[in-house]
This record gives structure tokens, C-alpha cells and sequence, in this order.
């Protein structure tokens, strides 16, 4: 079975997942390449859009009709309180950030606060009677512009959802034929794919305001930007077989050094504190020999903390989850990639006494390790010997369908 080329990709539907894509030989580069273009022309296409002509004259009808409807909804309210000797006037809050719709009585043809008439009736020229009258028309009246500033706050909300839903279907329409070459190309391959654009089509049709091109001269607000949400439309290319060697199907991966490492790759987080992403993923020699053999020297695997016995656990299970070596089972670990399914075959070279060792104290060994094969340092070169050689490469010429040497080799 060949290997695959694997990538892990940024999961927006679980922002703690590393999504899997797994293709054929020779496509990784291929793919990480169409979403590097996807990702080019989202950065083009919709702050265009959203600058568009046609986006602003939707976006200027919607608001003049609002701004018609909520004329409508205050003209006979208004009406009615200039009649009653009344008057709607705009105040701010102590810290001058919320504005307020208040209404005061006219006194000599200025507004006045219900408080100052009350302190001064005679000024007013009102008595207790009258008064009382003022101040049962003003509670009715404020109520009623209560009531009338809700409707009007939920009119606006509503043609904010009319405008945010216009763009959104306009935008929507304008980047899918963006995502079609990736779905037509790779989509067969990986269903994973499928759930990848959908999840980032979603995300961003929710977050259109970070597209948006800023007003001239303006300076960018803080917080979130347009290049921030792009980073995440990326590959991270673990491993794609045919960069080594298109010609090699089973590669076979020596590992010198088998630290957790080089053996299982990592999770390589910058920062402080440090915080992982899907592109600090990195791979491990397990992962350059799926499909073919993996060789390492059994005195060195075993010297290293933890890596006997993970190598166990990924051989029966049949697949890798790679991240940092943890300091125990409940070490804390923000970021999760999907399993990786590993098929390999492990050779460990060591001396005659590591494999007793092993066969002795670990009884999982047999059943992982079933083969054990012993070579002498050297044997004479004669007849028999040379003829016994060659009898057991025509056997596994004719086995695996191989080439013939000729006489000269």
C-alpha cells in the first residue's frame, strides 16, 4: 500500500481540533498550493464586494427606508405632545455616552424638567391643579414614548439583520465558485475537505465587519483584522511522499536517534504562554515510514522516557496522535490533531541479551515483535554456502515477482 501524503488544516467547527486531510502521493504540495490561492482571492474578492456600488445602493435603500418607517412611527407622537404643550428632547447620562429621548413641558416657550416646574409653580404659572394634570399627561406621554423608542430599537435591530442579511447572501454567492476548484480536485479524496469549506464559509460570513474596507484617512480599529482570520486558511504539510521518492511505494526509515521527537513528531508552540496552533504540528520518522518499514536500534529506543511504550500502544492501536511528551496523564494540552493511521512494520536491531530482556518482562513483546531473526558476523565462503545464498534470492525473486540478476551480479 502506498503512502499518503497527510496535512493538517485549522478545524473551524472545533477550534481545539487539528482537521486531517489525507491524499494520495504527490498531492499534498498540490493542494496546500489551491488554498493558498483561495486564500489570496478571499483577500481580494470580498473587501471588494463589500466596497461595491451595488452592495452600497442595497445598503442605502434598506437604511432610507428605515429611517421612513421611524419618521412614521414618531410624527403622530410628536403631534400629539406639541398640542398638549409638551416637547421630546435629547439628554446624555452622567458619562455622556448614553443618549437619552426625555420629555419636557414648554414654559414660556423653552423646555423645562418637570423638576424646576414643580419648584417654581407661580413661575409657571400653574397651580396644584393644574399641576397634577401636567404631571399625569407627562407620565402618560413618557410611557408611550417608552414604548415607541422599543418598537423603534426593534425596527432598527430588524433592518440590521435586513442589511447584515443582504450582504451576507451576496458575499455567500460571490465565493463559492472560489471554492469550487478545491472541491472538484480533491473532495473524492478526503470527505474532511467538504467539512473544511463548509466550516470557513460559515465562520466567515459571520465575521464580514473584519472584510470591510476602512473609511479614508480612517486608522484601523483594534481587535481582530482581515489578515488575522486568513492566516487560518492555510496547510500544514506533514508529509507528502512523493518530494523523496516517487519511485519508492514502502520506504524504509532508519532512525539513529529515537528520541519522542524524531520518533513521533511534536507540537512546537511559540509564545508566552505558549499557544498552539494546527502549523506547529510537526512530524516524526513514524510518519516518513508509513506504508513501509521503520528500523531502530532497540538499546536506544529504549533508553529514551516513554518510547517503548508509546511505540506499543500506536503498533496496536494503528494509528498516531501526535503532541509534546506529557508529564503525565492529566498534563495539560490545548490543541488535539485527529489520529494519524500509521501502517508500518518495526524492525529492532539489538544485541541477543536486549531480546531475552524483552521477552522476558514485557509480554506484550511477542505478540507485537512476532519475528526473530539472527545473523552470524560472518560465515565461510564456499560452494554450499554461495549456492544456499543465491537459492534464497530466486526464492524471493519468484515470490515477490521480481527481476532476475544477471551473471555479472
Amino acid at each position: 500500500e502506498a503512502p499518503s501524503s497527510q496535512s493538517y488544516m485549522y478545524d473551524f467547527t472545533h477550534p481545539d481540533r487539528a482537521l486531517l486531510i489525507t491524499l494520495p502521493p504527490g498531492m499534498g504540495r498540490e493542494f496546500q498550493t489551491a488554498v493558498d490561492d483561495l486564500r489570496a482571492a478571499l483577500a481580494d474578492e470580498i473587501p471588494a464586494l463589500l466596497g461595491s456600488d451595488v452592495m452600497s445602493k442595497s445598503r442605502q435603500r434598506l437604511l432610507e427606508k428605515f429611517e421612513r418607517e421611524s419618521k412614521r412611527l414618531f410624527s403622530s407622537f410628536e403631534g400629539r405632545i406639541d398640542q398638549a404643550g409638551f416637547a421630546v428632547a435629547q439628554s446624555q447620562t452622567a458619562t455622556g455616552t448614553v443618549r437619552m429621548s426625555e420629555i419636557f413641558p414648554i414654559v414660556e416657550g423653552d423646555p423645562v424638567s418637570m423638576e424646576q416646574v414643580e419648584a417654581d409653580l407661580e413661575e409657571a404659572g400653574l397651580d396644584e391643579a393644574k399641576f397634577a394634570e401636567m404631571q399625569a399627561q407627562h407620565r402618560s406621554f413618557k410611557g408611550e414614548l417608552g414604548s415607541l423608542v422599543s418598537t423603534h430599537r426593534t425596527l432598527g435591530e430588524r433592518y440590521r439583520g435586513l442589511v447584515r442579511d443582504s450582504e451576507t447572501r451576496k458575499v455567500g454567492d460571490a465565493i463559492d465558485p472560489l471554492f469550487a476548484p478545491l472541491l472538484e480536485r480533491f473532495d473524492k479524496h478526503d470527505a474532511n475537505i467538504v467539512g473544511w469549506i463548509a466550516g470557513l464559509r460559515d465562520e466567515l460570513l459571520q465575521n464580514l465587519e473584519l472584510f470591510r474596507p476602512p473609511a479614508q484617512e480612517a486608522s484601523p480599529p483594534p481587535g481582530p483584522t482581515m489578515e488575522g482570520f486568513l492566516w487560518f486558511v492555510r496547510t500544514n504539510l506533514l508529509w507528502d511522499p512523493a518530494e523523496e521518492d516517487e519511485n519508492n511505494p514502502s520506504p524504509v526509515v532508519e532512525e539513529s536517534w529515537p528520541t519522542w521527537r524524531n520518533l513521533f513528531g511534536t507540537v512546537e508552540a511559540a509564545g508566552d504562554p505558549p499557544i498552539p496552533t494546527f502549523m506547529d504540528i510537526k512530524p516524526g520518522a513514524l510518519l516518513r515510514a508509513n506504508g513501509g518499514f521503520l528500523v531502530l536500534y532497540a538499546s536506544e529506543a529504549l533508553r529514551e522516557r516513554g518510547v517503548y511504550e508509546n511505540l506499543k500502544r500506536i503498533l496496536r492501536k494503528g494509528e498516531i496522535e501526535i503532541g509534546p511528551q506529557q508529564e503525565g496523564p492529566h498534563a495539560p494540552f490545548a490543541l488535539k490533531p485527529m489520529p494519524i493511521p500509521i501502517k508500518v512494520k518495526v524492525v529492532l536491531v539489538g544485541e541477543r541479551h536486549s531480546y531475552d530482556m524483552l521477552h522476558a518482562m514485557d509480554p506484550d513483546f511477542a505478540s507485537l515483535f512476532k519475528v526473530k531473526v539472527e545473523f552470524e558476523d560472518d560465515m565461510p565462503r564456499n560452494g554450499d554456502n554461495v549456492g544456499a545464498f543465491l537459492a534464497v534470492l530466486k526464492r524471493i525473486i519468484d515470490r515477490e515477482d521480481l527481476a532476475s540478476f544477471d551473471a555479472g551480479a
